[in-house]
């Protein structure tokens, strides 16, 4: 069985952390006030991209989530990190200015 392809089986963990991915990129989204298609102008990812990924429906590509994390003004690392915790990743959300510019 080929382990690459829109064909190739997730298993239940990866569904878990790519859930909790799209869940990352929602809450960023609301904390910084913007609608999918904002969010998707400020990316350049489309509108019905960005609600399959907070949704998990599908894997996007790479480059796919570091757009969403650069309009979100946060690290792609940190945005994929398999060890940040909901409260955790809400706690770095909140310190963002509402605009989404880092400061400092």
């Amino acid at each position: 069985m080929s382990d690459s392809g829109p064909s190739a089986a997730l298993t239940g963990a990866e569904w878990a952390w790519l859930r909790e991915i799209g869940l990352r990129l929602r809450l960023g989204r609301v904390r910084l006030g913007l609608s999918q298609s904002e969010w998707g102008n400020r990316s350049r990812v489309s509108r019905v991209t960005i609600g399959s990924v907070e949704r998990a429906d599908h894997v996007a590509a790479l480059m796919t989530y570091r757009r969403l994390a650069v309009a979100l003004a946060v690290p792609l690392d940190e945005l994929l990190s398999e060890t940040a915790t909901k409260e955790s990743w809400s706690s770095r959300l909140l310190r963002l200015p509402p605009d989404g510019r880092q400061t400092g």
